[in-house]
């Protein structure tokens, strides 16, 4: 059976197994470049017709410095997060129904779990 989150994440694994991209995925700089690049051209695509007192070029290269400049401090905050923060052991819970009344959670460095009544 098709699963479409299957075959986007299969997609995405080789898209970035591929040596040059892999490098620019992995680092933040690069992924704000490139984030900032492909707005870049939605902008000046989107606005391409507006008539304004500023040129089409001026007003996507003006809103990319803003742009990139959100995009790094979002990712490296995300970095920072999800990445370089310190981990712990209540994200490797484990729920394990016991009866109708009870859900024991059990964490794998704890002997009884904790005992969480849901009524």
């Amino acid at each position: 059976m098709f699963e479409f989150s299957k075959a986007l994440n299969s997609f995405a694994d080789n898209i970035v197994s591929v040596p040059g991209i892999r490098r620019m995925v992995n680092n933040p700089i690069y992924t704000a470049i490139t984030i900032t690049i492909i707005i870049l051209f939605i902008i000046m695509f989107t606005f391409r017709n507006v008539v304004s007192s500023e040129s089409i070029l001026s007003l996507s290269f003006r809103g990319s410095v803003y742009i990139f400049i959100f995009l790094l401090g979002a990712i490296f905050l995300h970095d920072h997060i999800l990445m370089k923060a310190p981990k712990d052991d209540l994200f490797d819970m484990k729920l394990v129904p016991t009866d109708q009344s009870t859900v024991k959670i059990v964490i794998p460095q704890s002997e009884n779990g904790l005992i969480i009544d849901t009524n």
